[in-house]
């Protein structure tokens, strides 16, 4: 299971009225996350999702967000989805449409997990020209429906090099996390994703990568050989995020606890708690 490391580097400044304050503050009884001076307790999921064939490995995957294949003006799956309850891989006349939207609620979800790399922005694009079917501007009125209806916050990401995404670098050989090129062409990534979703009412946080310490196989990247470079990337990462929006915490999605002392060791932790579930530095 993936351990979120939750980097605290706050600033003062003038938010945007439409955004939260978000933080991540520590007293007597332990850790919180705060948003707007109101504990909050994160119940979420990483929602991810396609028509039945597509696959990002072949590049056939489409933003879910954009995705309306019946032309009725509704998304697919926020609105449109059904539950098959005979369970026999077909919709019946009475399996009405009910939406993911909906059944997050009705799950008690909270919060969901997003990557920002679905973009329109040149810049972006530069950066995935493999992968064209992602290629349009984000759906935020979607995500602000999201909250405004059904009260879902987003944890918005940026693979930070994972699985090649944002670096730059070929699949085969992967993210480098030693390469300058590839370094600024991932804080360019990041800097895109802040500026397109800081001052939005639906951000709770932001999150670098997915288990990107993992070894090659997994995600493509050199992490794992090259665990400091890896640490020290992510902190400049994390602190452009900070200068650009000092109101929103920064994730790391990490696998497991390895490298976490490289993270630690690296990364200038203030304070530490329990790495088994989340560590705030």
């Amino acid at each position: 299971m993936a351990r979120l490391i939750l980097i605290g580097l706050f600033l003062l400044c003038t938010l945007n009225a439409s955004a939260s304050v978000v933080k991540v503050t520590k007293s007597s009884d332990g850790w919180r996350l705060l948003v707007d001076g109101q504990p909050y307790f994160v119940k979420g999921v990483s929602y991810v999702v396609s028509k039945v064939s597509e696959s990002a490995h072949d590049h056939t995957m489409r933003d879910w967000a954009i995705v309306d294949d019946d032309h009725d003006s509704t998304n697919d799956f926020a609105e449109g989805a059904w539950v098959d309850a005979n369970r026999n891989n077909q919709r019946d006349p009475d399996e009405n449409a009910v939406g993911d939207f909906q059944l997050l609620k009705d799950m008690g979800v909270n919060t969901i997990r997003l990557y920002h790399h679905s973009s329109d922005d040149p810049a972006l694009i530069a950066l995935t020209p493999q992968q064209p079917l992602i290629h349009n501007a984000p759906n935020k009125e979607l995500y602000r429906k999201l909250f405004d209806q059904y009260g879902i916050r987003i944890i918005m990401g940026d693979l930070l090099g994972a699985y090649a995404v944002g670096s730059g670098a070929d699949w085969n050989a992967g993210t480098d996390y030693r390469d300058p090129t590839q370094r600024a062409n991932m804080l360019k990534s990041v800097e895109v994703m802040v500026q397109d979703f800081k001052d939005e009412p639906y951000l709770l946080m932001w999150v670098l990568g997915n288990e990107n310490n993992m070894q090659h196989s997994f995600t493509q990247t050199n992490s794992q050989e090259y665990p400091e470079a890896f640490a020290k990337f992510v902190n400049e990462a994390a602190r452009l995020i900070h200068k650009l929006d000092p109101h929103h915490p920064v994730c790391l999605v990490n696998a497991e606890t390895q490298s976490l002392w490289s993270i630690t060791e690296n990364m200038r932790p203030t304070s530490i708690s329990s790495a088994s579930t989340a560590t705030a530095i």
